[in-house]
């Protein structure tokens, strides 16, 4: 694994922007180096996660499952290099939560939960940075979700049976 490489591509990732040069080599030896072709999956939707994924080059789109039969995937988006993946992957224990693949030759950096468990046991300020970025990102995520939600109650669609059984359901996931 070329350790210089992957440093000089983290530190223009956004996990890890804030990181020194001697960080982003420091972290490059925790992790490992995978790659993907154009049309190859890169992770699948339900199967269990245990890294998350830098995109060092290269583009993927991400898909979810649409539970409602009959329906097609729901295209949640694009991704370039810089980007995160799996992410939640890393802080807890779970199935992924959507399908990604790669729309051109990519190149990931990725980093298991056990060597960023290792990072914040020791205490390294590696895994503070990356840790911050991720429950800033994920914070931003909630606030969206949150606004929606409020302006979904404030502003209900037109089918209140079906609005009624989404509020409660994602209500009961939240602790006020």
């Amino acid at each position: 694994m070329d350790i210089e490489y992957i440093a000089s591509k983290l530190t223009g990732a956004k996990p890890c922007e804030d990181l020194t040069d001697a960080e982003a080599r420091r972290l490059a030896a925790f992790g490992s180096l995978r790659e993907a072709a154009a049309g190859d999956e890169v992770m699948r939707e339900g199967e269990p996660g245990e890294e998350m994924l830098i995109l060092l080059e290269g583009r993927v789109e991400a898909w979810k499952k649409d539970r409602r039969e009959g329906e097609d995937d729901l295209h949640l988006g694009d991704e370039a290099a810089g980007e995160i993946l799996g992410e939640i992957a890393l802080l807890r224990r779970g199935a992924r939560m959507a399908t990604v693949k790669a729309t051109e030759p990519c190149r990931f950096f990725v980093l298991d939960r056990a060597a960023f468990e290792r990072l914040v046991g020791e205490g390294d300020a590696i895994a503070y940075k990356i840790g911050l970025k991720l429950a800033r990102s994920l914070a931003e995520r909630i606030t969206w979700i949150n606004d929606t939600l409020l302006d979904m109650i404030a502003h209900p669609p037109e089918k209140p049976d079906e609005f009624a059984a989404f509020k409660d359901k994602l209500l009961s996931q939240w602790d006020f």
